[in-house]
């Protein structure tokens, strides 16, 4: 279909995952019944669709199109189902099955104890079944998974400003005839240096070097600048391990290290006492933040109200007390109460958003 085509060169395209989590196999033996039954129709339907995507002639006609749709309609059926891993002892070993979410959790002659794994089916590889599911809650929070969106939010705009700054560099580079040329260069005995041609992704028009992608430049030029946005140790399997090295003893330097923290409070204290402060005043505040009910205490919850005792100042900033933030409130009702006037009370909004900002 030429419209069809010609629709799909005109539309973004992009690289995504399927969905968050892992997949694994599962041997059908372990599977309930009405489980088998669905990886059985679900392995029929997906043959059917097979065959029917590889007819060429009759793709676009009105019956086959129909007959797909209604295929991938009783597919994604079956993939939206819940899967519920069960746990049991069986010939002396530990077992995972996977029953239905509603059924009785029941294989004989096995106490199946229930696990918080809910799985999806994707379907049949190498005889056994294969399952999608998202991480569990315990296991994110065992990684330190961070739920602020503001995290998310901020750290999106730094990788597209890096990435912005980076292909701004490679254009003002690109743009100077002295150090960039179409054609190879050899001055002073030392040939120009061409650029890959390389893209970001399989699917992606965007090149890995911008404007400077299949561009001869100075060597002295290429030298400066070819390890930018990325290490300059690379990634490969040598490269990581180093890293992984040099991660674990910064860890070990840091984290696990006794003196380290004696030098942070021992300098936190001096400068503690070049502020002017009492000594007296160390003692009653571990006394009241180790006590019973700290919160009773006036002070405590001044601390506490400032962000004194948060992960770290962003999160206080914008997690108040109750998880509402006042000092964001402040700024919005302030905002939100502008008057409609010229000039002044726009000069003032824009002072209140960068207030925001910061």
């Amino acid at each position: 279909d030429k419209d069809f085509i010609k629709a799909k060169g005109q539309s973004l395209s992009g690289s995504y995952s399927i969905a968050r989590g892992t997949d694994d196999s599962f041997s059908k033996e372990y599977l309930s019944d009405l489980a088998r039954a669905d990886l059985k129709k679900h392995e029929q339907l997906s043959a059917r669709l097979d065959k029917l995507e590889k007819k060429k002639d009759g793709l676009f006609e009105s019956d086959t199109a129909a007959e797909m749709a209604e295929i991938r309609a009783e597919l994604r059926e079956i993939s939206q189902r819940n899967y519920r891993e069960y746990t049991g002892i069986q010939n002396g070993k530990l077992r995972s099955f996977i029953l239905l979410d509603d059924e009785l959790p029941k294989v004989p002659n096995v106490e199946l104890e229930a696990t918080d794994r809910s799985w999806s089916l994707r379907g049949e590889v190498k005889g056994k079944a294969v399952f999608h599911r998202d991480w569990t809650k315990a296991e994110r929070q065992a990684w330190g998974e961070i739920e602020d969106a503001g995290y998310r939010f901020v750290r999106g705009m730094a990788e597209v400003s890096h990435d912005l700054s980076l292909a701004t560099m490679f254009k003002t580079i690109r743009d100077n005839s002295d150090w960039v040329s179409d054609s190879p260069k050899v001055i002073d005995g030392k040939e120009w240096v061409k650029v890959s041609n390389m893209g970001i992704g399989k699917k992606s028009p965007l090149k890995k070097y911008g404007a400077l992608a299949d561009q001869y430049v100075r060597p002295d030029i290429w030298n400066a600048i070819r390890h930018h946005g990325r290490s300059p140790l690379g990634t490969g399997s040598v490269a990581n391990t180093y890293r992984g090295i040099i991660n674990r003893w910064k860890l070990y330097k840091t984290v696990y290290n006794p003196v380290t923290h004696f030098n942070n409070t021992w300098s936190n204290t001096e400068m503690y006492s070049m502020a002017g402060h009492s000594p007296k005043y160390l003692g009653k505040s571990a006394a009241l933040i180790f006590g019973r009910n700290p919160e009773a205490d006036p002070v405590f919850r001044e601390a506490l109200d400032a962000g004194l005792f948060g992960s770290d100042w962003s999160a206080s900033i914008t997690k108040g007390d109750g998880g509402a933030s006042p000092v964001l409130e402040d700024l919005a009702e302030k905002l939100r109460n502008q008057p409609d006037v010229e000039e002044g009370p726009v000069i003032e909004s824009l002072d209140t958003l960068m207030r925001i900002k910061e």
